[in-house]
């Protein structure tokens, strides 16, 4: 593997949270796309990455925050304004 590619390897991998979580710019999302279907190891880091983050999604539970915690963070903001 040549230096190029290994450096678009590392710009990807760095970046993939981006495309996964869908906060990458156009350029980034276009760029990431395109190397993910040319290159295998990026593809299967993006794959886990992707699959291991929607597991860890459906497996969160969710609570409301209690109204409580919600109007001593708004008084504590107040004070400091």
């Amino acid at each position: 593997m040549d230096k190029g590619k290994i450096s678009e390897c590392n710009e990807c991998l760095h970046a993939l949270h981006l495309l996964i979580d869908g906060e990458a710019s156009d350029n980034q999302k276009q760029f990431l796309e395109k190397h993910i279907e040319e290159c295998m190891p990026c593809y299967q880091s993006y794959n886990l990455d992707k699959n291991v983050k929607e597991v860890l999604k459906s497996k969160i539970e969710k609570k409301p925050v209690p109204s409580a915690l919600i109007a001593n963070i708004k008084d504590k903001l107040n004070e400091s304004f």
